[in-house]
């Protein structure tokens, strides 16, 4: 309440203006408190605009987007119903959970996974249509960004595993994993006798995987 009465006076005080009352919002502590930091599963269009942004790397063209988010169960603008989806824990099904794996690799190396007509359909579970077939066959040929390490690691972080770790969980959770997962990161980039940029794409990629890294 307290927090409440402060953000209208700094609203009022600012003739309505919503930028100052945004960033005492924004800055406050209550608005990073555990009953709020991730506790929000990602909706599709979150997670990939979301990944994109953290990664620092270009959105695929509109129509692979589109795609992308059909197969991870948001049709955009084409709601279930009035009330709009139900969000929340019915993003993740095992078929949509092994979509958002394979959909880091589209975004992370920059090579579109295999999609169907189906994913291109205006409507959920509806036909092709409108070109599907022929936008699907055009998806496997176009290149999609990927991450460019230089732009999120620096040339010392690149060079030292476990800063490699250390950022990139920063980056992608602000948070830490936890123990066994960060095992599960160190030993995989130990076996690496010389560590090359695609190894590192791969660890990002199994960050992206974990259980995690699915909300927000």
């Amino acid at each position: 309440m307290e927090l409440n009465e402060s953000l209208a006076a700094v609203f009022r005080a600012n003739g309505n203006n919503f930028k100052p009352f945004l960033r005492v919002m924004f800055r406050s502590e209550e608005f990073y408190g555990d009953d709020i930091v991730r506790n929000q599963v990602k909706s599709p269009v979150q997670w990939l605009v979301g990944s994109a942004r953290m990664l620092e790397s270009d959105l695929p063209p509109p129509f692979l987007c589109t795609a992308i988010t059909n197969s991870l169960g948001q049709n955009l603008f084409a709601p279930p119903s009035v009330k709009g989806w139900d969000g929340g824990t019915s993003w993740i099904t095992t078929n949509t959970l092994l979509e958002r794996y394979n959909d880091a690799v589209t975004l992370v190396n920059g090579t579109a996974q295999q999609l169907s007509a189906m994913d291109f359909a205006r409507k959920q579970g509806g036909a092709g249509g409108g070109g599907g077939e022929k936008l699907a066959q055009l998806a496997q040929r176009i290149h999609v960004g990927g991450v460019n390490l230089q732009k999120i690691l620096t040339p010392e972080e690149r060079a030292d595993k476990d800063s490699i770790v250390a950022s990139l969980q920063n980056r992608l959770f602000q948070t830490t994993l936890k123990t066994d997962q960060q095992e599960a990161l160190h030993e995989f980039l130990d076996s690496k006798a010389k560590l090359t940029d695609a190894d590192i794409l791969t660890a990002i990629r199994l960050m992206m995987s974990t259980p995690e890294y699915q909300i927000t």
